[in-house]
């Protein structure tokens, strides 16, 4: 996903902040099992657009406002027909569906700076419409979020003052679906150089853990219960191991580009990311 700032160790200050647009392709070629086996029962393309907001309302205390909006096409085998699809239309009909995904608010605070920034975070996640889920090319899971978390960062000194790293931990309450909850937990580490006064370089991993999630195909053997089927997507386990690298380019002190490129190196229960390329630019005020 782009770089969101909720992701920061530090924060703006008070009045200041920074606007930020984003575009990605994604593509998945492979659907993972539980335990890991790739199957190929067709492909998707994502195309997305990331708008975010990021406002010091104190010195300490950022807001950070975000939506998406996503164009998804999936070619290759559809989910099975169910005696209910909740009112959904079909739409793995290999051609582009497009809508807003989700809003996310988010609080973080920066109880510290130096020599550690450590910066507790909440955030709250809800759907912008009521968009479909039974699809492999759904704009999201269609489900309330409430994650808890910590982002803590550091610039080293001499004689390595080009040198930062910041990572985070959140946990987050899933929406009950289908009378079952599961949470994720998500860490994140990042390691960024300055190669020039204006450029700057990082190396991004991101892992998802599942807690309480179904697994497939075990769960789902013929004669599962429809709702069951229905609500698979929000009840898998779904854990993932993504890297990227990126690239931040600074054309002034108000302006800046960024482009990033990452893939899923494991997964289980999960859309596998061939690739996902991303470009965007943000302005600082």
């Amino acid at each position: 996903p782009a770089n969101a700032q909720r992701a920061d160790a530090w924060v703006p200050a008070k009045g200041h902040g920074a606007i930020s647009a984003a575009y990605q392709q994604m593509y998945v070629r492979y659907h993972s099992r539980s335990d890991g086996t790739k199957d190929i029962p067709g492909t998707i393309r994502d195309r997305s657009v990331f708008l975010d907001l990021d406002y010091g309302l104190t010195d300490r205390l950022a807001l950070n406002v975000g939506i998406a909006y996503k164009s998804n096409r999936y070619h290759g085998r559809p989910h099975p027909p169910l005696p209910d699809n909740h009112g959904e239309p079909f739409i793995d009909d290999n051609r582009y569906h497009g809508g807003w995904a989700d809003w996310n608010l988010g609080l973080r605070y920066q109880w510290r700076s130096d020599p550690w920034a450590i910066a507790p975070y909440i955030s709250y996640g809800v759907p912008a419409r009521d968009y479909p889920t039974y699809a492999h090319s759904a704009a999201g899971l269609g489900q309330k979020r409430t994650e808890l978390g910590v982002n803590v960062g550091h610039r080293f000194g001499p004689p390595l003052q080009n040198l930062y790293v910041q990572g985070g931990y959140g946990y987050s309450f899933m929406e009950v679906v289908d009378h079952r909850r599961v949470n994720h937990s998500t860490a994140r580490l990042e390691l960024g150089y300055f190669l020039t006064p204006r450029l700057t370089g990082r190396v991004t991993v991101v892992g998802q853990k599942t807690h309480n999630g179904l697994e497939f195909p075990q769960d789902y053997p013929p004669g599962t219960d429809p709702e069951q089927q229905f609500h698979h997507a929000q009840n898998l386990r779904d854990d993932y191991l993504n890297v990227g690298v990126g690239l931040d380019y600074h054309f002034n002190e108000r302006y800046t580009g960024f482009a990033t490129a990452g893939r899923s190196v494991w997964g289980e229960n999960t859309h596998l990311v061939d690739y996902a390329l991303t470009v965007g630019i943000s302005r600082g005020f």
